[in-house]
């Protein structure tokens, strides 16, 4: 199953090419299984949800992975930064794949079997915003995982099909109580870095948490 807005550039092709790409990670456990039949009953283990990387009109990355925790709740690593900057950004992570807690519905893969699974969206508490953040954090919860590809490339005009400049104190609140463990202390990101940005820069203020937007 797929997802993708009306504020992606896409053309025939390149959608043909993205989601060849994004199903070679989602069927992974499958091609496993076939190299090793004795794994097959750990499939569902390795079943996953993935996402691609998305850039400004400009060249400027908007997605490449979420990360828990920046700015008090979750926010896109690498935003803003210039997708050709050299050198390559920690990591390189915007450039391999990789796990993250949760990726971007903006253009996302997910199994229908997985999104059925955990309930698909959750319109109802956040109608808005985060709620692509909470479905990869349930599929997580189940034991799944969550992919970040650099190989399926979009340009995104974030925010040009909504208003997407308000935060909602009630989705906020949402988040953080039903998720707050993950916000604390997101697995797939070092706690000596800071949150207050997604440039994997070193943590230098030890109380910068008072400077969060949802705090």
């Amino acid at each position: 199953m797929g997802k993708f807005k009306a504020d992606l550039d896409l053309h025939k092709l390149e959608i043909f090419y993205w989601v060849a790409e994004m199903r070679s990670f989602s069927q992974a456990a499958d091609l496993l299984s076939l190299r090793q039949p004795t794994v097959s009953a750990h499939i569902q283990e390795l079943e996953q949800s993935v996402g691609g990387k998305l850039l400004y009109p400009d060249g400027r990355v908007q997605h490449a992975g979420v990360v828990l925790g920046l700015h008090g709740l979750a926010g896109h690593v690498f935003r803003s930064r210039l997708d050709t900057t050299a050198p390559l950004e920690y990591g390189a992570y915007a450039h391999v794949a990789r796990n993250y807690s949760a990726v971007t519905a903006a253009c996302m893969l997910s199994r229908k079997s997985l999104f059925d699974e955990v309930g698909g969206f959750n319109e109802r508490d956040l109608p808005v915003a985060w709620n692509d953040v909470d479905y990869c954090l349930r599929l997580r919860e189940k034991g799944h995982r969550v992919v970040f590809t650099p190989y399926a490339l979009l340009r995104h005009r974030e925010s040009q099909s909504r208003d997407g400049a308000v935060k909602d104190p009630a989705e906020i609140a949402f988040m953080q109580a039903r998720w707050k463990s993950l916000i604390d202390r997101d697995p797939y990101y070092n706690p000596n870095l800071s949150c207050r940005d997604g440039q994997f820069g070193l943590r230098t203020e030890p109380e910068e948490g008072m400077l969060y937007y949802s705090r």
